[in-house]
């Protein structure tokens, strides 16, 4: 166990009562520059808006063009439709979850049955 030092007894008390205080003076200097504050969170949105390369609403409609399994069919309907998946997973647990894999979308079966498509987001992007 070390022991205090008068020194590092003070350097401890001074830290101690020195945090509050630049904390608060922190967050006075953030409530005196609103203005930065909202230049700061403009230049943020412009950023994110930067990085995005399509509207949502534009990938939406182009997606919605891909044909995919509807929820209640069969395996074998899908399979059918659709040929071999490039890969299977399942089935696991307790109704039995199955997916597969197809070029640009996933189906989710439980038991033998769809129950939800997700339609992979185009690789361009």
């Amino acid at each position: 166990m070390r022991t205090l030092t008068p020194r590092t007894l003070c350097c401890r008390i001074a830290t101690l009562t020195l945090l509050p205080l630049a904390a608060s003076m922190a967050s006075a200097q953030q409530m005196a520059n609103p203005e930065s504050d909202a230049a700061s969170a403009r230049a943020q949105q412009q950023q994110q808006a930067e990085r995005t390369t399509r509207p949502l609403s534009l990938k939406i409609q182009q997606e919605g063009n891909v044909r995919t399994p509807r929820r209640g069919e069969s395996m074998g309907s899908v399979q059918d439709r659709f040929g071999d998946p490039e890969a299977r997973q399942g089935p696991v647990g307790e109704p039995p979850i199955t997916r597969w894999q197809y070029p640009r979308f996933v189906v989710v079966f439980e038991g033998e049955w769809v129950i939800d498509t997700v339609v992979e987001p185009d690789s361009s992007d």
